[in-house]
């Protein structure tokens, strides 16, 4: 896997949709891209990418920022171009938040951000201003270069901030979305919510205090539409603790924390019934594959209403 990034799949010649845009998936905190392997036939072209620094176990001192920065170089460098949908498990969510910001002041790039798939990804605010929280799981049988990645990353997120943006999502207006062979209009103020137990319906959600203010001064001045497909498990742990572990900590929130924190630009939720750290395992492959499809032709066929 000497590539960087790996095309892991081929959109088909007589794809049925025309407009299925590549996706290019960022890596977790473990550094690797094996997850990703697992997936099936999303009918598009798929790349991953995974931290180049990982053998190294170099730091990103620059944090998300430089991690932007190389990471658009590489999808450039790839030949990828046009209309793209970025995302990730968990870490790789920011990573592609942080990449949609940099596009903003990249003047000549050859792809564009349309929008933002996120596996299981938490709001992101530096733990060391948290208070403390339980656990986490034991990782003793990873690999040894997986749990370096782990702690590395960790020491990343200890410290730093997801970027913040000048205007809402969708030029703050709602936004069209095809679901389950309907199209629904989600509003400012709203999330289409995929439950277990039940169909779509729309939810509605505490509007973040300084975005009715802001002014839209371009089309794309405010982060891409996303979709979150969120565990509703929460993580075993050999030490149990009443407080929730770092990626529990917002378990029970719809939006993983993200609501009334940061601007509105997920649109959708789609809810598995899996932990933070078996989304991914080969026994839940097809549900997820069927789910992160959904997804993505949700991001898709999104029209500002």
């Amino acid at each position: 896997m000497d590539q960087n990034p790996l095309r892991l799949q081929f959109r088909p010649r007589a794809a049925r949709l025309p407009s299925a845009a590549p996706l290019v998936l960022i890596h977790d905190a473990g550094g690797t891209i094996y997850s990703y392997l697992r997936l099936g036939d999303l009918k598009r072209d798929v790349w991953a990418i995974s931290d180049p620094y990982f053998e190294a176990v170099k730091p990103w001192d620059g944090g998300f920022d430089e991690m932007a920065e190389h990471y658009q170089q590489l999808i450039e460098n790839a030949g990828i171009r046009g209309p793209i949908l970025l995302g990730g498990w968990s870490l790789g969510a920011y990573v592609s938040l942080a990449i949609a910001k940099r596009m903003l002041q990249v003047k000549h790039c050859r792809f564009y951000v349309t929008g933002i798939l996120m596996v299981d990804s938490p709001i992101q605010i530096p733990t060391s201003t948290l208070p403390p929280c339980g656990p986490d799981p034991d990782f003793s049988d990873l690999p040894d270069l997986v749990r370096k990645s782990f702690d590395k990353f960790d020491a990343m997120l200890s410290v730093c901030n997801l970027p913040t943006w000048d205007s809402p999502a969708c030029q703050g207006k709602p936004v069209r979305l095809a679901a389950g062979g309907k199209t629904f209009t989600v509003g400012t103020d709203q999330v289409l919510h995929l439950p277990l137990d039940g169909g779509w319906t729309t939810a509605s959600l505490t509007r973040t205090p300084h975005e009715g203010r802001t002014e839209v001064m371009e089309q794309f001045t405010g982060p891409p539409p996303a979709v979150l497909v969120r565990c509703l498990r929460r993580t075993p742990s050999n030490a149990p603790s009443q407080e929730p572990s770092q990626v529990d900590r917002y378990r029970d929130d719809l939006l993983l924390g993200w609501e009334g924190r940061h601007q509105s630009f997920i649109k959708a939720v789609i809810d598995v019934d899996k932990h933070h750290f078996n989304v991914f395992h080969p026994s839940n492959a097809d549900t997820m594959t069927q789910h992160i499809h959904a997804g993505l032709n949700m991001l898709d066929s999104l029209q500002v209403a």
